[in-house]
């Protein structure tokens, strides 16, 4: 069975410590973000090449509840990023044709964040967590007038930590955030054109999402 059927029940399960939550006064936030995703490590630099800086979006809800200090925020992303030169160079001297390639990166985490105590409208904070992903390598291979494409996916868990600073109010504010992700798992491609080609294990994706976002609502 794929592992993307299970990606529904990751995130339930995920969601669940937020139950209990329910009911007991609690303040919610809305936001929108965009920046970009900043492969490192062997998902940037590794065998058989890597990923360039990309392209990222992203949907959040931040919840209260209460006096208490400490918040949980959820928040579902949609990342791309294109293969560096390396990449391109590694595969196009195993198959003698021309490769390309994408990453894309589909999650949800549930993060718990914690806002340092500020007299002024500038407050800092920090987050960590846990999600979940769909990460998929989109791989094509050849000429104009011979194309083939091949996608290799899977779903895991992820963790992140990571640190921000919102200007404004509990009405309307705008935030700026950076935090390394790491996605379990190591991503794996093979040549859409060549049968013969063996499947390459690729490493684990390792990011750093740098956003800017717009946040509204009681908080």
């Amino acid at each position: 069975m794929s592992l993307t059927r299970f990606l529904p029940l990751q995130i339930v399960g995920l969601l669940v410590p937020a139950v209990p939550l329910m009911g007991q006064g609690i303040q919610t936030q809305l936001g929108v973000a965009a920046g970009a995703t900043v492969p490192i490590g062997e998902y940037h630099s590794g065998t058989p090449g890597g990923f360039k800086p990309g392209s990222l979006v992203m949907g959040l809800a931040t919840f209260r509840p209460g006096a208490v200090p400490v918040r949980l925020r959820v928040d579902v992303s949609y990342g791309v990023n294109d293969a560096n030169n390396q990449f391109r160079a590694i595969y196009q001297s195993a198959t003698g044709r021309p490769v390309d390639a994408k990453s894309k990166l589909l999650g949800v985490n549930v993060d718990v964040t914690y806002p340092f105590p500020s007299r002024s409208h500038l407050r800092p904070y920090v987050l960590g967590g846990l999600g979940s992903y769909h990460a998929t390598i989109s791989l094509t291979e050849g000429t104009p007038g011979l194309l083939a494409s091949a996608d290799s996916s899977q779903t895991t868990l992820a963790w992140n930590l990571g640190a921000g600073v919102v200007l404004g109010s509990a009405v309307a504010a705008v935030f700026l955030e950076a935090r390394y992700m790491h996605v379990d798992g190591g991503l794996g491609y093979s040549c859409p054109l060549r049968t013969s080609c063996p499947r390459r294990a690729g490493p684990a994706p390792t990011f750093l999402p740098i956003i800017v976002g717009l946040q509204v609502g009681g908080g």
